[in-house]
């Protein structure tokens, strides 16, 4: 086979330049029909007795023990709660920034309970 694709190599055309006067860098396609040195079909699957054994050993492998990562919570002081309310307080309008604060007060729950579980 790799007598084959030596000499494939070796018989090429040349690859022409593009306007800019450079190479193009795609890999030039392989014949459509490889024979090897005793000229049979290059087999393209691996052999049936590995993939039994493969598949067979693979069947003995434990799983790994699979822990949930909880992310690290920070910790806001009552001044900065206090400031925060006021700030929200004091701006009704801001219907997006009062949704995403729901949004993050519920991924802060789910982050507790997570660390609880573990």
């Amino acid at each position: 086979m790799f007598r084959k694709i030596k000499e494939w190599w070796r018989n090429r055309e040349p690859i022409p330049l593009d306007g800019h006067g450079v190479r193009p860098t795609s890999p030039r396609p392989l014949p459509v029909r490889l024979k090897s040195a005793r000229d049979e079909p290059v087999r393209r699957r691996a052999p049936r007795k590995i993939v039994i054994v493969v598949t067979l050993v693979s069947g003995c492998a434990r799983s790994p023990a699979l822990k949930p990562v909880c992310p690290t919570l920070i910790t806001y002081s009552a001044a900065d709660q206090k400031a925060l309310k006021t700030e929200l307080d004091a701006h009704p309008e801001l219907t997006e920034v009062h949704r995403w604060l729901r949004g993050y007060v519920g991924l802060r729950d789910q982050s507790r309970q997570c660390a609880v579980a573990r």
